[in-house]
């Protein structure tokens, strides 16, 4: 029978260069999330209502920080 263990990414060599380009592509995604929703705020209620959102739904998810 053979244990593994799982070792925390800075351990690894390639795992130091791959974390700070996680985060950027992290941050990226948020961006685009917000921006996203921005554009479902500029949208009328009843569209809204049609695809199963509400705008305070919305309007939480504009304003979360990016990290």
């Amino acid at each position: 029978m053979t244990t593994q263990t799982r070792t925390h990414a800075s351990a690894h060599p390639l795992g130091l260069i791959a974390a700070p380009f996680s985060f950027i592509h992290g941050v990226a995604r948020r961006i685009k999330h917000r921006r996203e929703m921005n554009r479902l705020l500029g949208m009328p209620d009843y569209l809204l209502k049609d695809v199963g959102i509400q705008r305070h739904e919305i309007q939480r998810e504009a304003v979360k920080p990016l990290w």
